[in-house]
């Protein structure tokens, strides 16, 4: 199943922070596109695990 965000940058900072366990410090340090696509590819969220990435669309299955 697929999910599609539709969000402000800011939104998408803070989830990175989140799920790779980075302190909200580190929120600016983090490069945003424009239009920017993530991938989260897990079958269960476990924070710290660093399953967040930076993709493009032609890597979208």
């Amino acid at each position: 199943e697929k999910v599609f965000l539709a969000v402000h940058g800011g939104v998408l900072r803070t989830l990175v922070c989140y799920v790779n366990d980075m302190p909200l410090t580190e929120y600016g340090a983090i490069p945003m596109a424009n239009l920017t696509l993530f991938e989260l590819a897990a079958d269960e969220l476990v924070r710290g695990a660093h399953n967040i990435r930076n993709v493009r669309p032609e890597d979208m299955s």
